[in-house]
């Protein structure tokens, strides 16, 4: 839950992601890490490139993805949660 710590647990709100912020676009990190997101399951990759830009600033609220996808905040949350959660297993392995 590394990613999501920092994102959330935190206090993080529209500051840069410091973990991320700390590689640089050509970064192999940096670009394992877009990887991992491209490679996740089509809605969850859709929620990570609509509430977050390339530096994971926070660009809308889930109050807002939950109007726009027809879902909950609490569901919006639980899938963003989720999907950083397989990224972090993802880094682990």
């Amino acid at each position: 839950m590394i990613f999501y710590n920092l994102i959330y647990k935190i206090g993080i709100k529209n500051d840069h992601y410091n973990y991320i912020n700390n590689w640089d676009e050509g970064n192999e990190k940096y670009e394992e890490f877009w990887e991992k997101i491209n490679a996740l399951q089509p809605f969850e990759k859709n929620l990570i490139y609509s509430k977050f830009d390339y530096n994971l600033n926070k660009k809308v609220s889930n109050g807002y993805l939950s109007k726009k996808f027809g879902y909950s905040e609490e569901y919006i949350r639980l899938k963003i949660k989720s999907a950083f959660s397989i990224i972090d297993e993802m880094f682990m392995k």
